[in-house]
């Protein structure tokens, strides 16, 4: 599995349009192995997993606009990191609203800031790695892993043997669409996906992604068998929730049949199940359980929201106050922090000043909050 997870990476690094991975389990090297492989030599920056909206997308600078005295504008993570790698690790302690925005700027590739008196225009074109240490059912943000190509569990399996990186991997010198794909192999690349019961559309879209990432990376303008049989054993096979039956094999010639009616050629079989037989002689020997596995959460998973789990983390009656930055969900408490800030203000005025100046040490934010009663 650690030469497929590298592969992989190596067609993130041609085309970042594949979204990145969700790595589970696995040790450290391997993870690091795997991550300079998808880096390629671009700048990374990891995402801590309860970061707030200010440094993640970018926004008022509070202590600086403080200092300053007028609205100062920073740049956030995403940006930074644009035509880069963004590693979250513990991926799976990820809060579900933070990794919906992540996922909002996955899909437009740019983040606009107008509030607080700033306005923003950057750029966050990028690839994504999830680092999930979870046990049991913790996973990474289905929002977000929806997105990535490439799914690998280590978990289960026995550490592998130290793996040398390829040093042949290398930006594609031509874009995407400039691949060439028969219609054959479109269809190929549907019926897989059907048989495996893959219903989401992105996942055959990431398909038929790697699939051309794959030929690009062999310096050829045109998909072929090999990697569609690659692509839809990355991509679409750790998304299966059902094992596909082997394809009926042709009836028996009656007895009483005349030989002569017979072509005398083999009969032959549709390019889409040529490719699924081809890619279930190449499953791993605990695909099958985790397909099943993958089944089963997909039953459990049906009905089942993140509205209530959201709505009760606002809920309650805040209790207390403490010295803070309002980020991470904190809210600010505007009548303790000007009360921090009152006994100060004859020192900071200017003579005829009249303006509050507030200071980040008078900053307080409202304490946790119990649930009603």
């Amino acid at each position: 599995m650690i030469e497929d997870a590298l592969i992989a990476a190596q067609l993130c690094a041609i085309d970042p349009g594949l979204g990145g991975m969700v790595l589970r389990g696995g040790g450290e090297a391997v993870r690091d192995l795997i991550i300079a492989t998808m880096s390629a030599g671009r700048v990374v920056r990891k995402v801590p997993v309860h970061i707030d909206d200010e440094r993640l997308l970018g926004g008022l600078d509070l202590a600086a606009t403080l200092a300053a005295d007028r609205p100062v504008a920073r740049k956030g993570l995403l940006a930074e990191c644009n035509g880069g790698l963004v590693v979250v690790p513990m991926a799976e302690r990820m809060d579900e609203g933070i990794a919906s925005r992540i996922a909002a700027v996955m899909d437009t590739g740019v983040i606009i800031t107008e509030r607080d008196g700033i306005r923003r225009h950057d750029e966050a074109q990028f690839t994504l790695a999830l680092l999930d240490t979870g046990v049991a059912d913790e996973r990474a943000p289905d929002v977000l892993a929806e997105r990535l190509a490439f799914w690998f569990d280590f978990n289960d399996i026995p550490d592998p043997a130290p793996v040398e990186g390829r040093s042949d991997a290398r930006p594609a010198l031509r874009q995407a669409q400039d691949c060439g794909v028969s219609d054959e192999a479109l269809n190929a690349i549907a019926s897989a996906a059907t048989s495996l019961g893959v219903t989401s559309a992105r996942g055959s879209l990431l398909t038929l992604r790697a699939a051309k990432a794959a030929a690009l990376f062999d310096d050829r303008d045109t998909v072929t068998d090999d990697d569609l049989i690659l692509a839809i054993r990355l991509v679409l096979v750790p998304r299966a929730t059902q094992f596909p039956a082997p394809p009926d094999k042709p009836d028996a010639m009656p007895e009483d049949s005349d030989p002569g009616e017979q072509s005398g050629g083999d009969v032959m079989q549709p390019l889409e199940d040529v490719i699924l037989e081809a890619v279930r002689a190449t499953l791993p020997p605990n695909m099958i359980a985790a397909i099943a596995e993958n089944g089963r959460r997909a039953a459990m998973s049906k009905g089942k929201g993140n509205g209530a789990k959201l709505k009760a983390q606002m809920r309650g009656r805040p209790v207390g106050v403490r010295a803070g930055m309002p980020r991470g969900g904190n809210r600010l408490s505007l009548i303790e922090t000007l009360r921090a800030a009152a006994p100060w203000q004859k020192l900071r005025r200017d003579a005829g000043d009249r303006r509050v100046r507030i200071r980040r040490d008078d900053l307080r934010i409202a304490g946790p909050r119990l649930p009603d009663t």
